[in-house]
């Protein structure tokens, strides 16, 4: 029983940071359902087929951007590019399909988000890796504080929406990584590289969520792909003020005062299986000699494999 129990738990852990992927199938020429429709996620091993209303529906997709192929005989093969998939959300997308005697050109559809998601009951804010990459931040933590009713304290303690800082619960792939020991801060380092989305509810969310009032934020590490890539940043520095009435000693400066190191690496486990094993490493330590100094490291992130 007790391994029934753990299997169904790892199950549900797994399947509730992914997203899932729907739509209808139709002909062009008089919207008619298109049955036997096959539909493949460019690049994976995810697919469905349509059934007899033309409806498909395509589970535990990890979140991304992909392109999605519809194909069947009769009909010219069409490729929907740029779809999202989001943490524990649907995303919906309707195909028409063009009949083709003969082997035609393959149609190319550039997918849109729509303006008003129906599944979502919650206040939500979602920010992809590209938006990370592009933001003038060090650590997911500061992309957070970009966000409208987020704050930053001077002790680096975040807030949503006024509440305090261990009203706040922070997961990783849908599981709890709040410290509840440090105000129930983020208990582990993650790079900002090793990040494929991460999502601030800040209002009405979930049960599933639970030690949390004023917001949550999920945060899902990106899988491993068929290469080895990974980066290795350091950084340091110190405060410069002229007020030195109110900031003792702030002219005795070190440049390395403030350090952090930043590292990821991700990749197939045995090359020649290419992306069925993968794994992800992400760390994020600051001050790191001081760390090497006294022995003592933070725990390693290893969230897929």
């Amino acid at each position: 029983m007790k391994k029934i129990i753990a299997s169904l738990l790892f199950v549900t852990l797994a399947y509730s940071s992914n997203g899932k992927l729907v739509g209808t199938v139709v002909q062009k020429s008089d919207n008619a359902p298109a049955v036997g429709v096959n539909l493949i996620i460019v690049d994976t091993y995810l697919g469905a087929a349509s059934d007899e209303r033309g409806k498909f529906v395509i589970l535990n997709i990890p979140p991304g951007s992909y392109s999605v192929r519809a194909d069947a005989i009769g009909f010219a093969p069409v490729i929907f590019k740029d779809v999202r998939i989001t943490t524990a959300q649907t995303t919906e997308i309707n195909i028409s399909l063009e009949e083709s005697v003969v082997e035609g050109q393959e149609v190319t559809v550039l997918a849109e988000r729509p303006l008003v998601q129906k599944d979502l009951t919650a206040s939500q804010r979602v920010t992809t890796a590209k938006e990370i990459q592009d933001m003038p931040v060090e650590s997911f933590l500061g992309v957070l504080s970009t966000h409208a009713g987020v704050n930053q304290s001077a002790g680096g303690a975040l807030h949503v929406r006024g509440g305090r800082s261990n009203e706040v619960g922070y997961y990783i792939g849908g599981v709890s990584v709040s410290n509840p020991f440090f105000t129930n801060s983020l208990a582990v380092g993650l790079s900002n590289k090793a990040l494929e989305e991460m999502k601030l509810v800040s209002g009405a969310f979930n049960a599933e969520y639970g030690n949390a009032m004023s917001g949550v934020v999920n945060v899902k590490v990106r899988d491993g792909g068929k290469n080895y890539e990974g980066s290795i940043s350091y950084y340091a520095g110190d405060y410069n003020s002229n007020a030195d009435e109110i900031f003792p000693n702030i002219s005795n400066q070190s440049i390395t005062a403030n350090r952090t190191l930043d590292a990821f690496v991700s990749g197939p486990v045995i090359p020649s299986l290419g992306d069925k094993l993968t794994f992800n490493v992400s760390q994020r330590i600051p001050n790191i000699l001081l760390s090497i100094v006294a022995g003592t490291f933070p725990p390693l992130v290893i969230p897929t494999i």
